[in-house]
């Protein structure tokens, strides 16, 4: 996770820097991406933050950077995912879940509509960051971060 947010830190930073009047932002996944889901018992909530993630995102969004969380979970949980989000100190800006429809979509190809959804809000998504391949695929960002899965076993 430390190697994968240094080098996410630094790109972050510039971009920031120099965005002018553009609307920037980042979109994260949530399980083990985010949230330490597979390794904190389902029954204890809040889910903690993945400590490292969560201060590169609070420190893009203190540099104006706007936060979208984009899950595979689906919206019966809405509510409660963006509870524990906040409660574990994320801003959120937007927080996109599966409705019934989407739960027989392919997991890439719902991820990569909804990042569509917010370019066409008028972001440009500066990096996207998640543990797994569906996480990432299918453009509308101008930078992925793959974090660890540890040989597939968080995917």
């Amino acid at each position: 996770m430390a190697a994968v947010v240094a080098e996410a830190r630094p790109y972050i930073e510039a971009r920031a820097e120099n965005a002018g009047r553009e609307k920037q932002a980042i979109v994260l996944d949530i399980d083990n991406s985010s949230l330490e889901t597979d390794f904190h018992p389902f029954w204890e909530l809040p889910t903690p933050a993945i400590p490292e993630v969560r201060a590169l995102v609070t420190d893009a969004h203190a540099r104006g950077v706007s936060v979208f969380f984009v899950t595979a979970r689906p919206g019966i949980i809405h509510s409660l995912t963006d509870w524990n989000l906040r409660k574990a100190g994320y801003p959120v800006d937007g927080l996109y879940v599966r409705s019934l429809p989407d739960l027989f979509a392919e997991v890439s190809a719902y991820k990569t509509e909804k990042r569509a959804e917010i370019e066409a809000k008028g972001y440009t998504i500066i990096a996207n960051i998640g543990n797994n391949t569906t996480d990432l695929v299918g453009g509308h960002a101008e930078r992925a971060f793959k974090l660890p899965d540890y040989g597939g076993k968080l995917s």
